[in-house]
């Protein structure tokens, strides 16, 4: 969230239903060990034609390394 603030990328933050999350453009995890992985599918059902990542996904995972990296 705080790379989305700093870099003007429009979020939000709320509770998802699991159809909710079936419908999305885009899906991705985060968590210390994977950084940001892309979600291509929940279930069997493939999210935004299986374009992973997204435009989104790539920008957070480009200012994510460059913090990371400390370019």
């Amino acid at each position: 969230m705080e790379i989305c603030r700093d870099n003007k990328i429009r979020f939000s933050e709320k509770r998802l239903s699991y159809f909710n999350l079936l419908e999305a453009d885009e899906i991705f995890m985060t968590n210390s060990l994977m950084e940001i992985m892309p979600v291509r599918q929940v279930d069997a059902y493939i999210i935004a034609n299986g374009s992973v990542p997204g435009e989104i996904t790539k920008k957070i995972m480009k200012f994510y390394k460059k913090i990371t990296s400390g370019i």
